[in-house]
């Protein structure tokens, strides 16, 4: 339980860094970041949950997958996952791509809505 607890606290923590960065335009990158990592782990803090292995990845679409048999409801982000892991590569590394402040506004609506949703299921 308190591997599972480190994991969420952390979750936290990176959601928030996100809403904090939110309101700088220059930042839309790192609040991209910090919405992608929100959700990795969570994703495996409910690994922790079901008795799974967390997979040494940053892919959430991987960590994604390997839980809908476990937690269905993870359905209703499956779009959400897809756009945070296209734009996380773009906010990882300079690419050329530039992420826009309303993506990254989107990322923080999408994360913020996974976790509020994440807390509501009571972890399951």
């Amino acid at each position: 339980m308190e591997e599972f607890n480190e994991w969420l606290a952390w979750a936290r923590l990176d959601l928030e860094a996100a809403r904090l960065t939110r309101q700088k335009q220059d930042l839309a990158p790192i609040v991209v970041f910090h919405c992608h990592e929100c959700f990795e782990k969570a994703l495996k803090a409910l690994c922790l949950r079901h008795g799974l292995e967390i997979q040494k990845t940053h892919d959430i679409r991987l960590l994604h997958k390997h839980l809908l048999p476990h937690a269905p409801w993870l359905n209703e982000f499956d779009d959400g996952v897809l756009e945070m892991h296209n734009l996380f590569g773009d906010s990882r590394y300079p690419s050329g791509d530039q992420i826009t402040i309303e993506e990254a506004g989107q990322c923080l609506v999408i994360a913020e809505l996974f976790f509020e949703r994440f807390l509501e299921r009571g972890f399951d």
